[in-house]
């Protein structure tokens, strides 16, 4: 009836850069944060700037390959909807499962929320992008 341990705790924290020093071609920039399961940097690639999302591996006995073939299914489908921005490339280390995608300056809050202010015309307009992109990823599955 104790209080157990659910996982492997790790030895060590590390910071994202020390899992990005596997890739030669990301070059990190700085910590976009941190979550329970990810940590979020901005880096720099020769193609521009990149968002990374690392996921740490403290156990290797994790099915991560099974998860990482169904990621790249789902980027293969995306990739023919317009208004969805899938991860590029997903790549998988002994030390960390690594997502990649383009950085995009300003999200979509960050637009709704500061000035100028959206007119009634532009939030519909970004209503239906929204719908429209669940719509075509619920045909795909």
């Amino acid at each position: 009836m104790g209080n157990q341990l659910a996982g492997i705790a790790p030895s060590q924290i590390f910071p994202v850069e020390h899992y990005l020093t596997d890739l030669p071609d990301i070059h990190y920039d700085y910590n976009l944060g941190s979550t329970r399961f990810f940590k979020v940097a901005r880096a720099r690639h020769k193609e521009g700037w990149t968002v990374v999302k690392v996921f740490a591996i403290h156990d290797p006995s994790l099915p991560l390959r099974t998860h990482r073939d169904r990621l790249e299914e789902i980027r293969s489908l995306m990739t023919c909807i317009p208004n969805c921005l899938p991860f590029q490339k997903s790549i998988l280390t002994e030390k960390a499962a690594i997502l990649i995608r383009q950085y995009v300056k300003d999200n979509l809050y960050d637009r709704i929320s500061t000035r100028p202010f959206l007119n009634s015309m532009e939030k519909h307009w970004i209503a239906f992008q929204l719908l429209n992109a669940v719509n075509n990823c619920h045909k795909l599955g």
